[in-house]
């Protein structure tokens, strides 16, 4: 007797086989598939971690625009303000050259009275200098 496997067990062995093949594949196919999720996800990741910098970076170069304006419109301010006090201390300058000249010119007078004073006082009697003095000056009673 020949001792052939019968039909059934003949064709379903090589079924089977196809089937663990066939499963096999199918689970490599599944690891391959969990790989590339996990990239993507590590991809996504990165992708938000790198938008996230460019956000903070844009405001923070957006804070430092807007730090540049303020100051430079404080800048602009100072320099008036600058300016102003530079004329002040001009004006001030030529008033108190003004103020000194005529202090002068006060003292200058002073001293031009008190030397013509001072020859009148050279007469030798003092009546005399009474009656220069009294010509300068008249007497409130004599009114």
């Amino acid at each position: 007797m020949n001792e052939q496997p019968p039909l059934e067990s003949a064709a379903f062995a090589p079924a089977e086989a196809d089937r663990a093949q066939a499963k096999e594949r199918f689970e490599a196919a599944r690891r391959r598939l969990r790989s590339a999720f996990g990239a993507l996800d590590a991809a996504i990741s990165r992708r938000a971690e790198r938008a996230s910098e460019l956000a903070d970076r844009l405001a923070e170069h957006s804070a430092l625009q807007d730090d540049r304006s303020r100051l430079a419109i404080e800048l602009d301010a100072a320099a008036r303000r600058a300016r102003a006090v530079e004329t002040a201390n001009v004006e001030a300058t030529q008033r108190i050259g003004r103020a000194a000249a005529a202090v002068r010119a006060v003292l200058a007078a002073d001293t031009a009275s008190e030397r013509s004073a001072q020859a009148g006082a050279s007469v030798s009697d003092p009546s005399e200098r009474s009656a220069q003095a009294g010509a300068s000056v008249s007497d409130p009673r004599e009114r």
